[in-house]
């Protein structure tokens, strides 16, 4: 009942799988070198102690880096270059990112330099069609460069068997800090 008043006297607090978010405030904090989005939220549950029921409140702020992992390859010259492909897929590698249209975040099992948005297809309702077209119809959302690599994530569905997930680079954020953040 507490969390119900809270939620109904503050309209700009959201409940997202048991964490609350204030909609509408984020923190950009930028240096010369990097720039991050700093989003405040806050668990909460209730802990059953001898001494009677408490309401727990814990921090779990997020914090997203400004730009996609396009803007990370973009750093590079990886095109016919096995090499600096093979440090690109090293260092990206189990790192979460978060994509634009979803409030979910993935980690990242490989880059697939091979395989690009124009072609991969997979089948979407009734039809076979490629991720261009699925980001155009599903989330309204137009793909620039065609010719991306893609991100392959493996998830394991209710049933504990594999899906695969490929992801436009352009959309996605990485979550988290690396190393050349927290040294700035």
């Amino acid at each position: 009942m507490i969390i119900k008043d809270i939620l109904y006297y503050n309209p700009k607090i959201e409940l997202y799988k048991d964490v609350f978010v204030n909609t509408n405030q984020k923190y950009i904090i930028e240096t010369n070198n990097v720039s991050i989005s700093f989003y405040s939220r806050f668990k909460t549950n209730f802990v059953e102690t001898d001494s009677g029921n408490y309401l727990n409140v814990t921090l779990k702020n997020k914090i997203i880096q400004n730009g996609t992992i396009n803007d990370y390859l973009n750093q590079y010259k990886y095109k016919n270059n096995k090499d600096i492909q093979n440090k690109i897929r090293d260092n990206l590698k189990g790192l979460s990112f978060k994509v634009c249209y979803a409030k979910r975040n993935y980690k990242i099992d490989d880059i697939l330099f091979d395989r690009t948005s124009k072609k991969q297809t997979f089948n979407y309702i009734v039809e076979t069609i490629n991720l261009i077209d699925y980001h155009r119809l599903a989330h309204n959302l137009l793909i620039k460069d065609k010719n991306l690599p893609l991100i392959l994530v493996r998830r394991k569905d209710s049933q504990g068997e594999t899906i695969i997930l490929y992801f436009a680079q352009e959309f996605c954020s990485l979550s988290g800090l690396d190393d050349k953040v927290t040294k700035d």
